[in-house]
């Protein structure tokens, strides 16, 4: 699934961060450091999106520790990154073509199916397996974007010296 994501992006010239530049006062960091962390984050997204695998499978685990094992929240987080690669690649084409205000809709468009799964999972006390469903996915999302930028950066940072 990345594989096709990676192909379809380069094709069509896609680059997800064209306008969320990171802006840095004068005196602070190198802002051509942080460009090339972002740029290495793009160009090996493939290899951090496992991340998000992991860090999605260990909240679930957190939040519902007594349900299923580690491995079994994994299985499932593999199965959702492989959904989630699906409607990014879709959305790829909705912001290229009709603008860069729709990129949060694969993001809503991914809460809505995991709080579905999530739901369809454990089948009961709906709303509080939605509470925590919805808790988990924004920490695991954020847990993954700074740690897979932080890991961008660092290497990033060794490679120049």
């Amino acid at each position: 699934m990345t594989v096709i994501y990676i192909v379809i992006r380069s094709l069509i010239g896609f680059d997800p961060f064209r306008n969320s530049m990171i802006v840095v006062e004068e005196g602070g960091m190198d802002t051509s450091l942080l460009t090339e962390a972002r740029n290495y984050m793009l160009m090996n997204i493939n290899n951090f999106l496992f991340t998000f695998v992991f860090t999605l499978a260990l909240f679930m685990k957190l939040f519902f520790y007594k349900w299923y094992s580690l491995a079994e929240f994994l299985v499932v987080s593999f199965y959702l990154l492989g959904i989630y690669t699906l409607i990014v690649t879709c959305n790829m084409f909705v912001v290229q073509w009709f603008g860069d205000q729709l990129q949060p809709m694969g993001i809503l468009i991914m809460l809505s199916y995991f709080l579905y799964s999530m739901i369809s999972l454990f089948q009961r006390r709906y709303f509080l397996v939605i509470l925590k469903s919805l808790i988990l996915f924004v920490f695991a999302f954020m847990t993954y974007a700074m740690s897979s930028y932080g890991l961008s950066y660092l290497i990033v940072s060794f490679k120049q010296g």
